[in-house]
Parts: C-alpha cells; sequence; structure tokens
C-alpha cells in the first residue's frame, strides 16, 4: 500500500526586512483610509524578511475582538520564525487602549511558549495630510 504525504507549500520570504517599526507600518499602509479596525500579521523568517502577510481580524469603528490562535495560526502554517501585528485606530487617537495592552502581552507570552518572536506590535493611525502614523510596542517598552 502507497501512502501519499501531502507536500507542503513552501512561501519563499520577499525582500521585505521589518527590523523597524518603520519598515512595518511601510507594509501595513493598506489600512490608510480604512474606518473599521483591523489587525494584520506579518509573518518572518529568521532574517525578519516578511513571508506572508494576512488580514486576521476586522472589527467596528472602535473596536475589534481578536483570537489569538488566528495570529499563531498564520505563523506556525507560514513556517515563520517571528511575526509582526499591526492594529489600527480609525479614531486617531494613538493611545493604546487596555485590550490592546492586554493583547500584546498575551501574543508575546504565547509567541515565546511557541518559540516565535513577536518582533513588534504596532498601532497605526491615518495622519491629516496622508500617510500613516504608528506606535510601537517595543519602542515604548510595553512588551
Amino acid at each position: 500500500m502507497i501512502v501519499k504525504i501531502p507536500v507542503l507549500e513552501v512561501r519563499e520570504p520577499t525582500e521585505h526586512i521589518v527590523s523597524m517599526p518603520k519598515h512595518i507600518a511601510r507594509i501595513a499602509n493598506g489600512m490608510i483610509g480604512c474606518a473599521q479596525e483591523l489587525v494584520i500579521v506579518m509573518t518572518t523568517d529568521t532574517q525578519l524578511r516578511v513571508i506572508g502577510t494576512n488580514l486576521c481580524h476586522m472589527g467596528g469603528l472602535d473596536q475589534c475582538t481578536v483570537d489569538p490562535r488566528v495570529l499563531f495560526r498564520h505563523a506556525i502554517a507560514d513556517g515563520a520564525t517571528g511575526l509582526a501585528v499591526v492594529h489600527n485606530h480609525p479614531s486617531g487617537n494613538l493611545k493604546p487602549s487596555t485590550s490592546d495592552m492586554a493583547l500584546a502581552k498575551k501574543l508575546d507570552q504565547g509567541a515565546k511558549l511557541l518559540n516565535l518572536t513577536l518582533v513588534d506590535f504596532l498601532i497605526t493611525t491615518d495622519l491629516a495630510g496622508g500617510g500613516i502614523d504608528w506606535l510601537s510596542f517595543k519602542t515604548e517598552g510595553l512588551i
């Protein structure tokens, strides 16, 4: 009896490197102008090259419920060693909410359990004249 083993699809890393918050924000600029809260995850290899960028959650005007399992599923499926998470605030306020803080800490703990690196957790918002502004939890010492 011959058993066929499914071949895993290997996603090649891109040339986008996310070693700094501005690199992550540049890739997340597709969130500009969105009136709903979104959460995207960028999966990375050991050199912080982006393997995949996935929209994980869509919320309402001022909140978005996030299931960490969905974020980690993308990282595991991509064979990633790291992930960067971006969450937008359409309100223009970059101040993290209590739930943003709790989520970032939960993701950091979960990543460590899975032997992954949480590269950063960014909150983004639109700038008045166009473009994107952000708050990096890594830079601010929040994770």
